[in-house]
């Protein structure tokens, strides 16, 4: 019988833990690792996410957000970091709320920029640089994706201006462009409006997936950054369009 203790421990280390990986690392089969981890969320210890678990929230409560962040981790920071080698110093650039695009404060906090954001999480990532200026956007707060949106926001983001756009996507393929789950659509149109260039980071998990909301066109997207799991045809399509695609 499995040790639940040692499984839970296992799970904490590495965030996020694919059914797989708990098969291979305790040597039992794919129904006894589920049945584990019913009993640990029974137990309110873990979250049960498509293929695997990641430890529950310290307070009771696990957002959106932190499951999203918790998956294709290693991609996320690859491509990240890809993306921050793009930017010049003394430049603006402006990065929404997104698992990917938060990633990219590690990358950054010692360039010679200005910031634009919505995102929370990249302000606890950039405010104690000493080299990053901050603007921050108002609005209203939603918890579930640790970001502010809504009619203060679109106002001021009339009077800025960008290089940069930096943004991420629930799906992205060759025949809609960007698109995402996240009602706040007025956004991220206003967004591309204040930005010379729109950048997006999105792991190849998203190709062909994503919400009903249409956030960019292709001929509004200069770079597509993603990993190497992307398939081939599917770069090459999206090349066709005009959009650069990077892999990390």
């Amino acid at each position: 019988m499995i040790d639940l203790n040692k499984l839970m421990d296992f799970i904490r280390s590495n965030d996020y833990t694919t059914t797989r990986e708990l098969c291979a690392q305790f040597g039992i089969s794919e129904s006894t690792a589920r049945r584990a981890l019913d009993k640990l969320v029974i137990m309110g210890k873990v979250t049960r996410l498509h293929g695997g678990a990641m430890p529950a929230s310290v307070h009771g409560l696990t957002t959106e957000f932190q499951m999203r962040n918790a998956m294709n981790k290693e991609q996320k920071i690859s491509i990240a970091r890809t993306a921050a080698q793009h930017i010049q110093p003394y430049s603006t650039v402006i990065l929404m709320g997104g698992t990917t695009v938060c990633e990219m404060c590690a990358f950054i906090d010692h360039m010679n920029i200005t910031v634009v954001t919505n995102s929370i999480l990249v302000l606890n990532g950039l405010k104690y640089s000493r080299n990053v200026r901050l603007i921050l956007l108002g609005g209203l707060y939603n918890y579930q994706e640790e970001e502010v949106g809504g009619l203060l926001m679109g106002g001021a983001l009339g009077d800025i201006h960008a290089d940069q756009l930096f943004t991420c996507a629930s799906g992205f393929d060759e025949i809609y462009g960007i698109s995402t789950t996240n009602a706040s659509i007025e956004l991220y149109h206003s967004c591309i409006e204040a930005s010379t260039m729109t950048c997006v980071l999105a792991d190849s998990s998203k190709y062909m997936k994503g919400g009903a909301g249409i956030t960019a066109r292709l001929d509004q997207v200069q770079y597509i950054f993603t990993d190497n799991r992307l398939d081939e045809r599917a770069k090459a399509a999206l090349e066709c369009r005009g959009v650069r695609v990077v892999i990390a």
